[in-house]
């Protein structure tokens, strides 16, 4: 994220993707207090703190956690 003049705007987003065996790719995600959170974010304070969460699905499943940056932002749509 960059600041300018109090500004926030996401330029790249984080994410920690899962692959199973045969190659098929996923958003692995969290539970907590009854809410789902993807592996995502766009500051690294917010991945760091599902660091723990991408090595725990990783030790007790057969997919493979890779961190991934996308950094090419394209707006599709504005509602």
């Amino acid at each position: 994220m960059e600041t300018k003049n109090h500004l926030l705007k996401i330029e790249k987003m984080f994410a920690f993707i899962a692959k199973d065996k045969d190659g098929n790719e996923s958003l692995p995600a969290v539970g907590q207090n009854g809410v789902m959170w993807p592996l995502v974010g766009a500051d690294w304070n917010r991945i760091e703190s599902f660091r723990k969460a991408a090595q725990t699905i990783a030790n007790h499943s057969d997919q493979i956690i890779t961190l991934v940056e996308f950094s090419v932002r394209k707006d599709l749509e504005t509602i």
